[in-house]
This record gives structure tokens, C-alpha cells and sequence, in this order.
């Protein structure tokens, strides 16, 4: 039984990639290049009291179960030591 899911899924799986686009030749290189290189900058303060404010009070809390209002409306006191936190962790 279990082997007739995979063939099955298998199956379907070969079928879906017929149906995608072709990657260009120029993202074909950048995509086995050795020398990419992805790099985190550091933010300010004034970054992370903006994205703080621009936060919607309607969407529901994240996984640390920080009601968005609190984040939003202690945006000012919060800003600093979030930002070092932030660059902190980056700078790890």
C-alpha cells in the first residue's frame, strides 16, 4: 500500500514539473555560483520605531503571544533595545 502512494505521488510530482517555466541561463549561474554572498546590515533605531508603528493591530499575535498593540504603542521604548538585540543577534 505504501508503495503505491509514492509511485503515485511520484507520479504526480513528475507530472507538475513538466508544467514549470524554464530558469534562465543568467539565474541558472547565480544560482550555482560559489560566491554569492548574503549579508545582513545592521538597522537604526528609527527603522525599528517605524516597523514598530507601521505594525496592524488586527492581525493576530506572533508565536511569542505579544499582543501588537503593546509593540505598537511602547514603540518609543522599545526601539532601543530591540535595535540592539537586532544587531546584535546579526552580528553573531
Amino acid at each position: 500500500m505504501g508503495a503505491k502512494f509514492g509511485t503515485y505521488f511520484k507520479t504526480i510530482i513528475l507530472r507538475q514539473r513538466e508544467n514549470l517555466p524554464t530558469v534562465s541561463p543568467v539565474l541558472r549561474m547565480v544560482q550555482n555560483s560559489t560566491e554569492a554572498v548574503f549579508k545582513l546590515s545592521s538597522v537604526t533605531e528609527d527603522f525599528v520605531f517605524k516597523q514598530l508603528k507601521a505594525i496592524k493591530i488586527n492581525k493576530s499575535t506572533g508565536f511569542a503571544d505579544i499582543t501588537e498593540w503593546l509593540l505598537k504603542d511602547g514603540a518609543e521604548a522599545l526601539s532601543m533595545p530591540l535595535t540592539v538585540l537586532i544587531n546584535r543577534s546579526l552580528a553573531e
